[in-house]
């Protein structure tokens, strides 16, 4: 939680932010809710869906969401492959 709040303070610019604080009550919206998924997958290295902050908007909620994520092994990978021509052509993307 305290790693989840330091992301939401940082992008939403506040000094404090608390484990029961709603994201969009404190000036959130969706531009900042992509930053927080963004960094949350930089810095956890799992995949969370962006819908996840808007149906749990509070830091406990991402924070049990981040968890789930971990134990079951969603682990981002965010890099950006090469794909050839002629796969692509194929469709086999």
């Amino acid at each position: 939680e305290e790693v989840v709040a330091s992301i939401w303070a940082e992008v939403l610019r506040c000094d404090r932010v608390s484990s029961s604080d709603n994201f969009f009550d404190l000036g959130g919206h969706s531009l900042m809710a992509t930053q927080v998924v963004s960094r949350i997958r930089e810095h956890f290295r799992v995949e969370l869906a962006m819908r996840v902050l808007f149906e749990k908007p509070t830091v406990q909620g991402v924070s049990q969401a981040v968890e789930a994520a971990q134990a079951l092994g969603e682990e981002s990978d965010s890099a950006i492959l090469p794909v050839s021509r002629d796969a692509y052509r194929a469709g086999r993307t």
